[in-house]
């Protein structure tokens, strides 16, 4: 144990056991990925022994690794006894966080997370807020601790981490035209999707909806839109018995095409796929409490292969 075990190296240590994750780990705690990476070189060195190993899985704890965290929890606490940092236990903890998203946001991230969250942490409660045009104001005030949305153009002193990314493909009912030439193999075009009218799913305001749709989000809108609405959930429940199109990230898309017998059809653009992101301000950026809630996201929307950012089918 020739290397001296300081907190920052307790810190990362905890944070890849949640996680699985140097570089995601290494962003949650608001250093270098190379930083990391030497804080892990001199947490070894001081066990002399190997603590985590790469593997298509992620970054997995050794049994050396499971042994020794029931200490480094408590030397973490410790840390906090002597007012070195601020420290907390998920299951005393009793906190009310507040999230700004979507009805799809809650749908496929919300519910799952929380449900982990609740197992470990029960007295944490949550408000659910929907993304609105003055999300970043509330961030910034603190009406708002997490936002999950792909928000994008962010101001100073404004953070954000890209979770997975994801690709809007088209629904449509069962035998509708598309469909019908799509399964044939036939190569489709825009002006066949611009055929038929679409259900638009609108946001607050075009900048909010600009990471969805598209730069072309005014045209989205307003060109051959039958029917607008403001939520993810409502929208497909127009689609059978009618000719209408609606365009919604592959893993929403696919739970409804599931359980409402519709067919999805791929555009010919790859042009649409966007980033599910938290976006938090700098206020919270160094609060223990936070910083451990934006680590549970990271760890649910951690991919099967390796340490790379992959599409994942979470509905």
């Amino acid at each position: 144990m020739s290397a001296s075990l300081t907190f920052d190296a307790v810190e990362l240590f905890l944070s890849l056991m949640e996680t699985g994750s140097l570089s995601r780990s290494a962003r949650v705690l608001g250093v270098s990925v190379t930083q990391a990476s030497r804080l892990l070189s001199k947490l070894q060195e001081h066990f002399d022994e190997k603590l985590f190993v790469r593997t298509y899985q992620g970054m997995l704890p050794t049994p050396k690794a499971h042994s020794i965290e029931g200490a480094m929890r408590r030397i973490a606490q410790a840390y906090g006894e002597l007012g070195q940092t601020q420290v907390f236990s998920p299951e005393r903890l009793s906190r009310t966080f507040t999230i700004a998203t979507t009805d799809n946001g809650i749908l496929c991230m919300l519910i799952p997370v929380i449900r982990r969250i609740r197992r470990v942490a029960p007295a944490v409660r949550f408000r659910i807020l929907p993304i609105e045009s003055d999300v970043l104001e509330k961030l910034k005030s603190g009406n708002v601790d997490l936002a999950l949305y792909p928000i994008i153009d962010l101001p100073p002193k404004f953070h954000s981490l890209d979770l997975f990314h994801l690709q809007r493909v088209c629904l449509v009912r069962k035998g509708h035209p598309l469909a019908v030439k799509f399964q044939a193999g036939e190569a489709l075009t825009e002006e066949d999707f611009n055929a038929y009218e679409k259900i638009f799913v609108g946001l607050s305001d075009e900048t909010l909806s600009r990471p969805i749709y598209g730069s072309n989000t005014h045209l989205a809108q307003h060109q051959n839109t039958g029917i607008q609405v403001p939520y993810f959930m409502a929208a497909p429940f127009f689609l059978p018995d009618s000719d209408f199109t609606l365009f919604l990230p592959e893993p929403t898309a696919k739970f409804f095409a599931q359980i409402l017998d519709l067919d999805i059809v791929t555009p010919p653009s790859d042009q649409f796929a966007y980033a599910t992101r938290i976006v938090w301000h700098d206020r919270v950026h160094s609060d223990v409490e936070s910083q451990w809630l934006r680590s549970l996201f990271v760890a649910y929307a951690r991919p099967v292969a390796g340490d790379e950012e992959a599409d994942i089918d979470f509905c």
